[in-house]
């Protein structure tokens, strides 16, 4: 998957650059309204911020902001955590509809139609008004969106593998994300339906053999 990426620099270089120059100069400098000021010191002390609690992003963040030795304010830190979760998500769309339109471009060999599809889908999804807003100030769902990108983007490679540890994969990270936000729940039905009308033996399996045993 990196490997593929580095062929085709000039998408991943367009999307970072174009991303870092949008996000950078409104990233709030203080703490905000709302709930800025709870979950900035929530990170900061490893707290609890309101239900439901959000645990994993409350250590990850703060392991990041530790990590990052620059002389600037906490919040600041968690808002350039937001970008690097909302150019993670912009990586996995990119990649996903990479692979989505080499499944139906028919003959996709000069890579045009596959690299617009892959720019396109990381700035449609980099640049969301919605998660944008989320990005720039201290907040949780940038790191949610993260997630269900990473999530999304295991099913198309099983889907265009056949290979079942996408399925774990796809399912731990559903997982992080039901540890993190209760919205997850909503990738749950399409997941059951898509393993059904897919792989409806892989149920059987799974309750036949451990997991491990579909490495």
């Amino acid at each position: 998957m990196l490997r593929d990426w580095l062929k085709q620099r000039w998408v991943g270089t367009t999307i970072v650059t174009t991303m870092v120059l949008a996000y950078a100069p409104t990233l709030a400098r203080e703490v905000t309204f709302s709930d800025g000021p709870e979950i900035a010191a929530a990170v900061a002390s490893l707290g609890v911020i309101h239900p439901t609690g959000y645990p994993l992003f409350t250590m990850v963040a703060h392991v990041f902001t530790r990590l990052l030795i620059l002389p600037i304010e906490i919040c600041l830190k968690i808002e350039i955590f937001n970008a690097c979760c909302a150019l993670g998500a912009a990586f996995f769309a990119s990649h996903g509809a990479r692979e989505l339109v080499a499944q139906v471009v028919e003959e996709p060999a000069d890579g045009y139609q596959l690299d617009l599809a892959a720019l396109f889908a990381g700035l449609l999804v980099g640049l969301a008004p919605e998660l944008w807003s989320q990005v720039r100030i201290p907040e949780v769902y940038a790191f949610h969106v993260l997630l269900t990108s990473a999530a999304a983007f295991m099913w198309i490679r099983h889907e265009t593998t056949r290979k079942p540890r996408y399925v774990l994969a796809a399912a731990l990270l559903m997982g992080m994300g039901l540890s993190h936000h209760v919205t997850m729940v909503y990738m749950l039905p399409a997941a059951f339906v898509y393993l059904l009308a897919s792989r409806p033996g892989m149920f059987i399996n799974w309750l036949a053999a451990p997991p491990a045993r579909l490495y």
